[in-house]
């Protein structure tokens, strides 16, 4: 029988989806949303890297965190640093040289759908075979502010180097800060720490809201 937290762990991430898409479909009634569907199905099957990764891990025994370095090297390495790799590739491969990609606002959007495919198919993923040291109730409550959070920053950044003739720091950085945050989040999951976490959510959900209001104006200022 399924939990209210199994059922949020479930659907926070395909609903918010949902409720983007619903929100440009009413804003660009007559857009093309090809490329849109195209990322969030990238980030689905993305899930496939994931799972070779964590038999690696596993075989090779880095999961046992027995130690404050170990954690520290799991959460912002082989969690952090692979999960936020994997979407900054997708945006890099599937969106970021396509004509519709144009100002910092579609940076984010389409780092937003790249994160929502690939937690959707992790959460599933996470149902079946849960990470050790992290509660799922915790988990499910938590993952929408993170997961939009970290994507904004990420697209956000990919956003400013569409503009600019040397994108490669700018790039970079977005997926660095993206990391730095992702790793903060597991840390605080892996040590059980809701406080910290509650912490760490509000301050990235400040950060986030902080550059989306800077995307908005930069567009209403190129239009």
């Amino acid at each position: 029988m399924m939990t209210v937290c199994t059922i949020l762990q479930f659907a926070v991430s395909p609903a918010l989806f949902f409720l983007l898409y619903i929100f440009l479909r009413f804003k660009y009634r007559d857009g093309d949303f090809s490329l849109f569907f195209k990322v969030f199905i990238s980030g689905l099957l993305s899930i496939l890297v994931v799972m070779l990764a964590d038999w690696i891990i596993h075989k090779t025994g880095l999961d046992s965190l027995h130690s404050f370095h170990r954690t520290m090297f799991y959460a912002f390495v082989l969690t952090a640093g692979l999960f936020e790799l994997i979407k900054f590739l997708i945006i890099r491969l599937v969106a970021y040289k396509d004509k519709r990609f144009v100002n910092i606002s579609d940076g984010i959007v389409y780092s937003l759908v790249a994160a929502l495919g690939f937690t959707t198919s992790y959460s599933v993923y996470a149902y079946f075979f849960p990470p050790e040291f992290v509660k799922p109730c915790t988990y499910a409550w938590s993952i929408g502010p993170a997961v939009l959070s970290m994507a904004t920053v990420m697209g956000f950044f990919f956003g400013i180097a569409q503009k600019r003739r040397n994108s490669f720091i700018d790039v970079l950085t977005g997926l660095f800060a993206a990391i730095v945050l992702h790793g903060v989040y597991r840390f605080c999951l892996l040590y059980n720490d809701n406080t910290l976490l509650l912490m760490s959510l509000i301050a990235m959900a400040i950060i986030a809201i902080t550059l989306v209001v800077r995307a908005v104006r930069s567009s209403q200022l190129s239009a």
